[in-house]
């Protein structure tokens, strides 16, 4: 009778240490803002044991095509958990998906980095929390880091920081915020 309330014991442990870690709120949350010309911002924030979300990154997407004026679309989604954090878009010509691009994940491990994926690299997050995806025609994309910004920002200030970082990108430049 004695082995199995042993495993038992094993498993009340292990629950007990695993709630004991997520101290305060859990979880994550994020804000989005769109700058024109397809163009996406998604920030990632976590809660850490506080009642205040933390900025763990900042993706922006930017389409590196003129799509034509009309029957277009762009659908951006993220999801995941406050281990990992995966960034999707897809994109629509006249009702048809034409492609979703490669995806851009975050990924957070206790002991080693925190890491962002994409593009066939990976980002040290301590490098820098913010990214800017080129997304091509066909899908595929290329990502920049962008020198960390600490703190909870609005979109306008991690724009401002994107264009400083980046000067000879056309494209970055001409992004305003949407309103």
């Amino acid at each position: 009778m004695g082995m199995p309330s042993r495993k038992l014991f094993a498993v009340v442990a292990l629950l007990a240490v695993t709630a004991g870690c997520g101290y305060g709120r859990r979880g994550s949350s994020g804000n989005s803002a769109s700058f024109g010309h397809g163009s996406h911002l998604d920030s990632h924030y976590v809660y850490e044991g506080s009642d205040e979300p933390v900025p763990l990154c900042h993706v922006l997407f930017v389409p590196q095509w003129d799509p034509p004026r009309v029957d277009y679309g762009f659908q951006y989604a993220s999801g995941g958990d406050d281990r990992k954090h995966t960034f999707r878009l897809s994109y629509l010509e006249r009702g048809v998906k034409q492609f979703e691009a490669q995806p851009v994940t975050v990924v957070r491990r206790y002991l080693l980095a925190d890491t962002l994926e994409g593009g066939g690299g990976r980002f040290n997050l301590a490098d820098g929390n913010i990214f800017v995806v080129a997304v091509d025609r066909g899908g595929s994309i290329r990502v920049s880091q962008v020198p960390r910004l600490e703190g909870k920002r609005q979109p306008s200030e991690i724009l401002a920081a994107v264009k400083k970082a980046l000067p000879n990108d056309a494209r970055v430049q001409a992004l305003t915020l949407q309103r």
